[in-house]
């Protein structure tokens, strides 16, 4: 386990592409976690133009796998198992056909802060609970997730951006100060329990900041976290 801490800075062009252009032994794989309405989706689709913008394609950006969930009940250990495994499918799928960077919104380090709430909230028992957590642990999914970017954001300024983004009034399934609170503690857990491998992690915390300032931080770190990357 690692923490890294990166500044904030500009990448130029040729910067960037020197950075897809080095060579690697193994694809590099980054997922994006954390809390929801912490910036995340929006900073993925910032880097996503940028790499449009200066002909780099030899990337994959898996956006959260739920929003092409069948399962209907967000909040179900279902919905959130169906997710992970998608996910898992995704970036297999990307590795065989030859990608070398992907950026995963959500995967095994997510998945496994759903299985603590499921079991905090008695949804599983501990033999389902502890069948999960052995599966994301797995070392075949351990070796490949090895770079994440945990996004962070106080509960009360998620649910404002919530409300400031246009949407209605009524708490959502997710995005209420219940789930939101629950999910941010087995965040805390996952730091403090579960990273133990060869991981390098970064955390932000975009409570206080800007949007702008948001998406630069978040992008930033992407990069710096492939720059680090052989």
């Amino acid at each position: 386990m690692n923490r890294v801490e990166y500044p904030v800075h500009f990448f130029s062009e040729n910067q960037i592409k020197n950075i897809f252009n080095q060579r690697r032994e193994a694809p590099v794989i980054i997922e994006i976690l954390g809390t929801p309405n912490s910036g995340k989706t929006t900073s993925l689709n910032k880097f996503e133009v940028i790499l449009r913008r200066f002909n780099i394609n030899n990337y994959k950006i898996l956006y959260e796998a739920g929003n092409g969930c069948p399962i209907k009940d967000k909040f179900s250990p279902r919905y959130n198992f169906w997710t992970a495994c998608e996910t898992i499918k995704n970036v297999l799928e990307s590795i065989d056909s030859g990608i070398e960077v992907i950026v995963c919104e959500r995967g095994i380090y997510d998945a496994i802060c759903w299985a603590l709430i499921y079991f905090e909230e008695k949804m599983i028992d501990l033999n389902q609970f502890k069948a999960l957590l052995n599966f994301y642990s797995l070392d075949i999914w351990q070796n490949l997730f090895k770079y994440l970017l945990i996004v962070k954001c106080e509960v009360n300024e998620a649910i404002e951006r919530e409300k400031s983004n246009g949407l209605i009034e009524k708490e959502g399934k997710i995005v209420n100060n219940i789930v939101l609170s629950k999910y941010n503690k087995a965040l805390k857990c996952l730091i403090k329990k579960y990273l133990k491998g060869d991981e390098n992690y970064s955390i932000i915390d975009t409570t206080a900041q800007q949007y702008n300032d948001t998406i630069k931080t978040i992008v930033s770190n992407i990069f710096s976290f492939l720059e680090s990357s052989k």
